[in-house]
């Protein structure tokens, strides 16, 4: 039988990946396309290139978590894909590397939510992993927040 508390912490992390990445998905949807494609300020990177680091993150958890190998874009490759992306494109990227993740996650035997798999600088729990996604995505999120802010936009999107 499996331990309720491990049920709660898989629901509890997919509901909160898939909150985080709808609030994600909402602030992109408020950006114009010329913004996400824009370096603020001339220096810092464009929200495009941030928008697929997300989604590769998302990608190489979930790889990891199914034991598979995952092999990072290398800043050419990425430089490449962000110059041509499109905010519809950059959309359905965070959806089906999020999907995919929650998927993973979702049919992960109840042993192994707490599995230690490769993460930052060593091994980390696989729950540990899967809650650092959201975070990144609400990280970023702020970002995109703070670009619509520059952009004369002070409205919050994620109820619209």
């Amino acid at each position: 039988m499996t331990d309720p508390s491990e049920c709660r912490m898989r629901e509890y992390l997919s509901d909160l990946l898939k909150e985080t990445v709808r609030t994600f998905i909402q602030d992109i949807e408020a950006l114009p396309e010329s913004a996400l494609s824009a370096s603020p300020g001339g220096v810092a990177r464009a929200p495009f290139a941030f928008i697929s680091e997300c989604a590769g993150f998302a990608r190489l958890v979930r790889a990891n978590l199914l034991g598979q190998p995952h092999e990072r874009p290398g800043e050419e490759a990425e430089a490449a894909a962000t110059a041509t992306m499109t905010k519809s494109g950059a959309i359905a990227m965070v959806r089906e590397a999020s999907d995919a993740l929650l998927e993973a996650w979702n049919g992960l035997p109840s042993e192994d939510l707490a599995k230690m798999v490769p993460g930052f600088g060593g091994d980390l729990p696989a729950y540990m992993m899967v809650g650092y996604v959201s975070q990144h995505f609400a990280y970023h999120d702020g970002q995109l927040n703070y670009i619509q802010a520059m952009q004369g936009d002070g409205a919050i999107h994620w109820s619209d």
